[in-house]
C-alpha cells in the first residue's frame, strides 16, 4: 500500500489541479485500478 500512495501522490495529485472533486476522483479511481491490474497480472 504505502508505494501505491506514494506514487499516487507524485505522479496524480501533488502536479494536478482538478476542477472539481468528481474529476479527481475518476481520475484516481482509474489510476487505482490499473496500478492493481498491473499487480496481479504478474502473480
Amino acid at each position: 500500500m504505502v508505494s501505491l500512495f506514494g506514487r499516487l501522490k507524485a505522479e496524480l495529485i501533488y502536479p494536478t489541479n482538478y476542477r472539481t472533486i468528481e474529476v479527481a476522483r475518476l481520475r484516481i479511481s482509474a489510476y487505482i485500478e490499473n496500478f492493481y491490474n498491473c499487480k496481479i497480472s504478474h502473480s
